[in-house]
């Protein structure tokens, strides 16, 4: 450490310019809203490179927004997923047509936004799920885009703690503002 005396000069080029700071809003919408979700995808079950299943989520959801970046989340999820029945069938595990590749849960989770650009996650709990190879917790990764003032396109990974499910792809319609 050497003690030292510095001198220096500042000089600007062209016309000044004042800066002008933006104005955010004076808080966020902090109402709750209640949106309904579709997504559909297919999933693959081992070997890899056969039949594909149509897979299907719908879920309501109620949105809580906390401050300018951060919104709660609390949903109530049905998916409904063939390849349950087929991968219990290699087990001679015979569930229903219907309701045996239906999975029921509820969720809770966390928005970070964006602008129109909002990621999120959520973990959930199964209140009906006949697939006896998952964990009764699901986990999803999502990513989201405001199209207008009540739509968005979604894309929402589906996990088992390290075992991905499927990848959504979907919209979510806001119902109540």
């Amino acid at each position: 450490n050497i003690p030292s005396i510095n001198v220096g000069f500042d000089y600007h080029f062209g016309n000044k310019t004042s800066i002008q700071n933006k104005t955010r809003p004076s808080r966020p919408d902090s109402a709750f809203h209640i949106e309904v979700s579709a997504a559909y995808t297919f999933h693959e079950i081992y070997p890899v490179g056969g039949k594909k299943y149509h897979t299907k989520n719908v879920s309501i959801s109620t949105l809580k927004r906390i401050n300018f970046k951060s919104s709660l989340l609390a949903s109530v999820d049905y998916f409904h997923n063939p390849a349950i029945k087929a991968e219990l069938a290699r087990e001679d595990i015979h569930v229903s047509n219907g309701w045996g590749s239906s999975q029921i849960g509820i969720s809770f989770g966390h928005y970070l936004h964006f602008g129109k650009f909002s990621m999120g996650n959520n973990i959930g709990y199964y209140l009906k799920n006949e697939n006896i190879f998952l964990r009764r917790t699901y986990i999803g990764v999502s990513g989201n885009y405001q199209v207008n003032d009540k739509l968005k396109a979604f894309t929402n990974l589906k996990t088992h703690l390290a075992k991905a499910e499927y990848l959504l792809l979907g919209f979510r319609y806001r119902l109540l503002r």
